[in-house]
């Protein structure tokens, strides 16, 4: 039997966990999963990644796997009640540990690989797509950030929300200084 193409769909970063593990069983199965995170996705840079992962369904798919998660949001910015605060926090926790996650691949996984072949043209559109990545995932952690430290709640829960809110910090800073960190890297290999 031929391998199947299959390609997986759903948000990227709130269901990292989700989507590595479909690769991982689709690959068992001994089939093709098309994932637009992973560095042989097909990526044109004059493109959104929208237009690019309908491309890739179009010219690449014969299965189309379609995810949704859970993803919610306070209703209000405002929450009166303990159990509403615990399942906020939940909430915000699992989101910033999947934007950390994601930028863990871009960090560790994807800009490593296209640093290595910087002389290929497709490499260097796969590093503009890691790129365009990495500013989304820098934007989703400073709107977390800011939506964890505007959230009304009462006295009691303040210093827990504050805490939380902190959480985020050492992510942002790291994020924030990896351009640099890679501009030196790319001078030393020069």
């Amino acid at each position: 039997m031929d391998k199947i193409n299959i390609f997986v769909n759903s948000t990227c970063y709130d269901l990292a966990q989700v989507r590595t593990d479909l690769k991982y069983f689709i690959e068992d199965l001994g089939h093709n999963p098309i994932l637009s995170e992973e560095h042989d996705f097909p990526i044109d840079p004059n493109k959104e990644n929208i237009e690019n992962c309908i491309n890739a369904v179009r010219e690449k798919a014969d299965i189309f796997i379609l995810i949704i998660g859970s993803i919610m949001t306070a209703s209000s910015n405002k929450i009166d009640n303990y159990g509403e605060y615990l399942s906020w926090t939940t909430m915000k926790f699992e989101q910033l540990s999947h934007i950390i996650d994601a930028l863990n691949t871009v960090f560790n996984k994807m800009f490593p690989y296209y640093y290595t072949k910087l002389d290929i043209t497709s490499d260097l559109d796969g590093l503009y797509y890691a790129a365009k990545t990495y500013g989304k995932l820098y934007a989703s952690l400073l709107e977390w950030s800011i939506d964890a430290l505007s959230l009304v709640v009462k006295n009691e829960y303040i210093q827990s929300r504050n805490v939380l809110a902190k959480l985020a910090d050492e992510a942002i800073l790291q994020t924030e200084e990896f351009p640099i960190k890679c501009l030196k890297q790319m001078e030393n290999i020069e």
